[in-house]
């Protein structure tokens, strides 16, 4: 098993977008590059976790994203420490689960696994941090026999 947190705040994938070029009028999918930075980080704290062999079997996938809270589900004044009755316990907003943990497979592709098609079993949640403690993910990775 190979457990890990990676500090930071978590980046999605991201999507396609659908690009014409105007001077021959093909179509082609472009994608945006802002979770370039985050996969590096991830993949560096995986090559930190793991020195060995690259797994060639199945693999269980367990992934928490921790994401800060907004400033507006904290009191005010003295009270800007306390979390207000009415916040949210759980952040059901963007950024999805999909496009989060995307980017994180494609960091373990060639530090842990050969290729995230190895991914059989995969746990994703997505919470809020607590106060004091880091944005972030936490992977664990397992290789099923």
């Amino acid at each position: 098993m190979i457990r890990f947190f990676v500090a930071g705040r978590p980046k999605t994938k991201g999507s396609f977008t659908p690009v014409v070029n105007k001077k021959t009028g093909k179509a082609f999918l472009l994608r945006g590059q802002q979770s370039k930075d985050w996969e590096s980080r991830v993949a560096y704290h995986a090559q930190q976790a793991h020195s060995g062999e690259l797994i060639d079997g199945p693999v269980d996938l367990e992934l928490t994203f921790y994401l800060s809270r907004p400033k507006c589900h904290y009191g005010s004044g003295r009270n800007a420490c306390v979390l207000k009755l009415s916040a949210p316990r759980y952040p059901d907003k963007r950024p999805d689960t999909g496009k989060l943990s995307r980017a994180v497979e494609d960091s373990l592709t060639g530090t842990i696994y050969h290729d995230d098609g190895q991914v059989v079993d995969e746990s994703i949640r997505k919470r809020y941090a607590e106060l004091g403690q880091p944005a972030g993910v936490d992977v664990t990775v397992k290789e099923i026999e």
